[in-house]
């Protein structure tokens, strides 16, 4: 009897201190791995070059490419990355492009128009596509037709003993 009084105290010392030693052995969940790293690509869409400016260019070796800004500005970007601009309208800065370049090649067509806008308004969206024709299944059979009459077993005749 004595020792149960002294064991169940010292069973709940020991509970406590197995669930403190657990309590300091815990080890922190591991940080969620990093995410993904997503690198964006600039896009340009490919450069269509007349002839005359592939000639132009084969004549000019500084000169890296040719932009055009309303069919009469031209910036000449040279291979060391610097710029100059001329307004070909200006008889003046035309003369100073010819000079230091030559003739100057054709510049490219417009871009075609942007759409109209709906002035605001939203559309309605499209309606949904028609759902295929699908040819339904035949129905099923139907259950066969019981007769009205019951059918019974012939009786069992049971002889006494």
């Amino acid at each position: 009897m004595h020792t149960r009084k002294i064991a169940l105290p010292l069973l709940f010392v020991a509970c406590g201190i197995y669930a403190q030693a657990q309590k300091n052995q815990s080890v922190p969940p591991p940080p969620p791995p990093a995410p993904p790293k997503v690198e964006k690509v600039k896009f340009a869409p490919p450069r269509i070059r007349a002839k005359d400016e592939e000639a132009f260019l084969a004549k000019n070796k500084n000169v890296s490419q040719l932009s055009w800004k309303n069919g009469n500005m031209v910036t000449v970007h040279l291979k060391d990355k610097s710029q100059e601009k001329y307004d070909l309208n200006n008889s003046e800065q035309k003369k100073m492009f010819t000079d230091k370049y030559g003739e100057s090649p054709v510049p490219p067509p417009p871009p075609p128009p942007m759409p109209p806008k709906s002035g605001g308004k939203k559309l309605p969206p499209p309606p949904p596509p028609a759902p295929p024709k699908v040819k339904a299944p035949p129905p099923p059979p139907a259950p066969p037709v019981e007769s009205k009459q019951k059918k019974f077993a012939p009786p069992v005749i049971v002889k006494d003993k």
